[in-house]
């Protein structure tokens, strides 16, 4: 079995879908079924040891996504390959990075060293995360893409990760596949899923060093149902009365159902986070929904567009701007200077050197000094603010 990534959706996941992850990886041993993986763009981690790596260690899979640099050039990267011991099928790799950081990797193959150990006679499998540009539809950005000409030459087949939409293609021949992922969880995974996307995996079956032949097993989905509100022209007030009336519908059947919400227009009065969103989530799901996934990122208000109209091309002029707007400048301990102090104290964040303890003492004293507000002693000492 092949995994192209992602495994888990960020570097350090939690305990729960690990130990899922670990159960289903185990089944795989017990039944002698090898894994093979590389890294995805949210499995990699730059600044400590990744899931991946503690799975790989414990002996659950094979991570095949390594590279050495050439002792004497070290601009060229060479690519270590795993044979299965079962097929003699050779399984090379190159892992993920952050938003298509990869794709410099591929411009350092050594590319004469991959075809001189290639054994015309073996099958073998390059395992890849990264998009590649002619066979995605998704807006992924060109610079954080590859073009396919650009994918290592010699391969039986192209197992692809990346691209949440199964797609397919070739290099001289050999299929590269992107069989999209088992269960996307985002809401624009879930849409595609609702409108008939397919799910699942893809089985190869080939002879010697030919791929006779690409199918793929299709996985059964849960129930997913929507629904779109449209909030032009209405409060933000109206449009939670308009949740709150669908939410409370008789006939409304949402058990057992991934339930999608998509909320979008312009709010006449009223902001985007005055709408209960919560309570909607909560009423649905009492209704016997597994999930409620909201979006409402084309949802916008009368002030947000003000926003867009100021003309800023920085946060803290946008702050500025905004805090005398809604303070002025009087001397009140509500004023625009001091709520811009105040502010910036609270973002700054824990010095190395600094304990829990130390850093909350810190951002107190700064606060109270803005406010004019003394701590007392004692509360200086503990950090706990005296009322």
């Amino acid at each position: 079995m092949i995994i192209s990534g992602d495994i888990f959706d960020v570097g350090i996941p939690e305990m729960s879908s690990v130990r899922s992850a670990v159960r289903k990886l185990r089944e795989l041993d017990r039944n002698d079924i090898p894994a093979y993986v590389v890294y995805g763009s949210h499995d990699y981690s730059p600044t400590t040891v990744s899931f991946v790596d503690v799975l790989t260690s414990a002996g659950l899979f094979v991570n095949v996504g390594e590279f050495v640099e050439k002792e004497q050039h070290e601009e060229k990267l060479m690519l270590r390959s795993v044979t299965d011991e079962k097929t003699g099928v050779k399984i090379t790799g190159l892992p993920a990075r952050r938003g298509g950081l990869e794709t410099g990797l591929y411009k350092r193959l050594d590319a004469s060293k991959l075809v001189e150990e290639e054994n015309p006679e073996s099958y073998s499998v390059f395992v890849f995360h990264a998009s590649i540009n002619e066979l995605q539809s998704l807006n992924i950005p060109i610079e954080q893409s590859l073009s396919i000409s650009e994918l290592p030459k010699g391969f039986s087949y192209y197992a692809g990760g990346h691209l949440h939409k199964r797609s397919l293609g070739d290099v001289d021949s050999s299929p590269v596949v992107y069989p999209g992922p088992l269960f996307g969880t985002s809401y624009s995974d879930l849409e595609l899923t609702a409108k008939g996307e397919p799910r699942g995996f893809a089985i190869v079956e080939f002879d010697g060093s030919r791929t006779r032949k690409v199918g793929f097993a299709n996985l059964s989905m849960p129930k997913i149902l929507s629904k779109v509100v449209n909030a032009d022209g209405k409060s933000a007030a109206e449009v939670g009365e308009e949740l709150e009336r669908y939410a409370s519908k008789e006939d409304l059947d949402v058990s057992g159902a991934i339930f999608l919400l998509k909320v979008r227009g312009t709010l006449s009065s009223g902001r985007p986070y005055d709408i209960d969103w919560f309570g909607f989530r909560r009423k649905i799901q009492s209704r016997g929904a597994i999930v409620v996934n909201v979006n409402r990122a084309g949802l916008s208000s009368q002030e947000l567009r003000k926003l867009a109209r100021l003309g800023t091309t920085s946060r803290e002029e946008i702050e500025t701007k905004l805090l005398t707007e809604r303070l002025g400048n009087s001397d009140s301990a509500l004023s625009a200077p001091k709520a811009k102090s105040l502010l910036k104290a609270l973002k700054s964040e824990k010095r190395e050197e600094e304990t829990k303890q130390s850093f909350e003492r810190r951002i107190l004293g700064e606060a109270s000094q803005i406010l004019d507000f003394p701590l007392a002693s004692e509360d200086r000492k503990t950090g706990a603010v005296s009322r």
